[in-house]
Formats: C-alpha cells, sequence, structure tokens
C-alpha cells in the first residue's frame, strides 16, 4: 500500500494559517458518510475541498451547523444537498459518533456530528458551496492509498463502515467489508503523523513573538478595565431604573387624579433600557474579540474568565435565557404594566392624544424587547463539551 499521507508543504501551512485567523473556533460541524453498493463493492460519497486546511485533498461532505439548524441531523441534510445535491431526510441517518480536537481540524472546530446513510447504488451527485467536486469513489482507491482524505476522515469512514453496514456489529460484516475495515486501520496512523505535523506547523506559525504578546497583553489589559467599567455602567442603570420606577408608582400611586403619571414609568424604563442594551453589547464585543482574536494570538490559557466554559457550553445557554428574562422584566414588562394601570384608573384614558403615546410607548418598549431577545442570541448552539473546551 502506497501511502499519500504525507506532511503538508510550506505553502499549505501558510493557507491553513490564514484559514485559522479568519475562522471562529468553538463552531460545531455535521458530516455525512454516504456508502453505495453492497458489501465488497462499496463507494463513498467524497467532496473534493477547494479551501485550506487540505485543500484538494477528498473530504466526507458536511460543514458547520448554523444557527437555523434545529438540529446536528438538519445541519447534515442541508449541508449534504448543498455540497452534492443530494436529497435525504433526517430520519434515514444513523448516528456514527463525535469527534474533536486541535490536531484533526487546526481551525478548532469543537465537535464534528458525523452521521451515516446507506443508498442501494450510486445516483447522480452535483458540487457545490466550497466544494469543488462531488463523486463516488470506491472504498478500494482509498484503503489503497491512491485517494488522500482530509482531516480524519479515514477513521471517520472507518467507523461508519463498522456501524451501518450489516446491523453494525463488526463481527456481522461480510469478509469484504472487514477487509476495508482493516486497510482503514493501518491508514489511520500516517493520517494522525500528518495532521499533528500540520497542527504543530500552524502553531509555530501563528505563535507571536515576545514584542507583540506584549503589545497584545497591554491591550487585553486596556480593553479589560474597559469592560469593568461598562459592566458598572451596565449595572448602574438597573439600578437607576428602580429607583425611577419607585418613584413614578410612588408618585401616581398616591392619587387617582395623576394617573397619567404612569404614562412616565415606560418612558423612564425605554431610556435606562436602551443604555443598558448598548453597554451590554459593546461588553459582548469585547469579550468576542478577546476570544477571537486575541486568545488565538497568545494561545491557550493566557486569559481568564474570558476562556471559561460556561461562555461555550450549554451553561452559556441558562445563563442567556436568564439573563434575557431578567432584562425584559426589568425594562419591557413595567411599560406594559403602567399602560393597563393608567387605563384602570383614569377617568378618560383613550382620549386621542393619549392614546398616540400609549401606542407609541408600546411600540417602542416592542422593539426594546426584540432587541434583548436578539443580542441573547437564544438560537446559537453552545454545545461544546465542558470537558473538550477545557483541553482546547
Amino acid at each position: 500500500m502506497t501511502s499519500v499521507y504525507s506532511l503538508q508543504t510550506p505553502q499549505q501551512v501558510a493557507a491553513t494559517v490564514v484559514r485559522c485567523r479568519s475562522s471562529i473556533p468553538g463552531r460545531s460541524t455535521s458530516d455525512v458518510v454516504v456508502l453505495a453498493g453492497a458489501a465488497g463493492v462499496r463507494h463513498v460519497l467524497l467532496v473534493r475541498r477547494s479551501k485550506a486546511p487540505f485543500a484538494g485533498a477528498y473530504a466526507i461532505p458536511g460543514g458547520h451547523i448554523e444557527s437555523e439548524d434545529s438540529s446536528p441531523a438538519a445541519a447534515a441534510v442541508r449541508e449534504l444537498a448543498e455540497e452534492a445535491g443530494l436529497a435525504v431526510t433526517a430520519k434515514s441517518l444513523t448516528k456514527v459518533g463525535k469527534y474533536y480536537g486541535w490536531e484533526r481540524d487546526p481551525r478548532g472546530i469543537a465537535v464534528a456530528h458525523v452521521f451515516a446513510a446507506v443508498v442501494p447504488q450510486t445516483i447522480d451527485v452535483k458540487a457545490g458551496s466550497d466544494a469543488s467536486t462531488a463523486v463516488w469513489v470506491d472504498v478500494d482507491d482509498i484503503v489503497s492509498g491512491s485517494v488522500e482524505l482530509a482531516f480524519d476522515h479515514v477513521r471517520v469512514l472507518h467507523d461508519a463502515i463498522s456501524r451501518v453496514c450489516d446491523g453494525g456489529r463488526i463481527g456481522t460484516l461480510d469478509a469484504p467489508d472487514r477487509r476495508y475495515l482493516h486497510g482503514l486501520t493501518a491508514m489511520c496512523e500516517a493520517v494522525d503523523r500528518r495532521n499533528r505535523a500540520l497542527w504543530e506547523a500552524v502553531k509555530t506559525e501563528m505563535a507571536c513573538t515576545p514584542e507583540e504578546r506584549e503589545v497584545l497583553l497591554a491591550e487585553y489589559q486596556a480593553m479589560k478595565i474597559e469592560t469593568v467599567e461598562r459592566i458598572k455602567q451596565r449595572d448602574g442603570f438597573i439600578n437607576l431604573n428602580i429607583v425611577a420606577a419607585a418613584l413614578i408608582v410612588g408618585f401616581a400611586g398616591s392619587d387617582p387624579s395623576k394617573a397619567a403619571a404612569w404614562l412616565a414609568l415606560p418612558w423612564s424604563s425605554l431610556c435606562f433600557g436602551w443604555a443598558y442594551l448598548a453597554n451590554d453589547e459593546k461588553v459582548s464585543g469585547l469579550s468576542k474579540y478577546f476570544e477571537m482574536s486575541v486568545a488565538r494570538k497568545l494561545g491557550p490559557g493566557s486569559l481568564g474568565w474570558e476562556s471559561s466554559p460556561k461562555r461555550a457550553t450549554n451553561l452559556k445557554r441558562l445563563h442567556k435565557s436568564v439573563q434575557l428574562f431578567v432584562d425584559l422584566l426589568q425594562f419591557v414588562v413595567p411599560t406594559a404594566a403602567a399602560i393597563v394601570a393608567y387605563g384602570s384608573i383614569a377617568a378618560n384614558p383613550w382620549r386621542l392624544p393619549m392614546l398616540v403615546l400609549v401606542v407609541g410607548e408600546a411600540v417602542l418598549a416592542t422593539l426594546l424587547g426584540a432587541m434583548f431577545v436578539a443580542h441573547s442570541h437564544l438560537t446559537h448552539r453552545f454545545d461544546v463539551d465542558k470537558k473538550v473546551w477545557l483541553g482546547l
């Protein structure tokens, strides 16, 4: 067997470094191994990569899980249609497993969710997305080493064959399929060696000089001070809003003839809410810059709370959900409560000028609530395993 899993050239390493610097670490992907044919004559659907890393090599179809995807399986269905023009359903997919690690993909892909499907025979496919070619490849050509697979897709293919062929138990596989597994297992060492070498080269190319590191650390400290100050300002708007609400409620509730004073409460909540949201967005922007730029250049472990597990795992989803609830309770709900109180107490609440005022307050409160929901990013996936994140 002639192995094609040689070390990457300096040009390939340089192209990979560029992609690593422009990518977003911590994102997850969904990949699909589609096998066609019966035992011993199996073909696998592959796409030829047009971009680094591993530009020019073949890969299992797949891509990033996007916010509109309801699940990793849904993302797998979408990516298969986009990259190869092949339509499958989520129910037809079998879960193979999860794969992660910087060595398998130097861009820092958090988790690769891998699925598999078996079709009776090869069908027409068409390349799309970032794939330059979509083809059916004889598994024997991969086992022989004449076709190079990107990332750790040799191992992924091995696991998919053992998972879906003849019931998914290696002991029940037909002899030709067992031969596939033995051949792919023998290639894994060469693939791992290539992937580790690429990761080490990328780390070396992305490393900072002592002078650059000093500048980055100074920038980090200055921006961290700004973040702390903005957090204090943000919390101050909460306190000011509570005080203003207490004063308005106390004044308006003391005399039914002062019912119109209730409509001052929405303006107070809206003003403080917009100021709070503006500071919160700036804090999030600084945090994202820390994680995606400074941390990548300084290396793992260089920062503190900015790279803590709660910022990537499902703990972050819980934190965001609670924060959204509190924000809406603080700055949006008071508007509805004030309008209800005004309508219940005022003698003639819906005169035209007052009606215009109430409708305007309701519209602005709705917009503010929508901004809070959009800023919460609850639709983003935070499915990074905590142990994996700690090991990055």
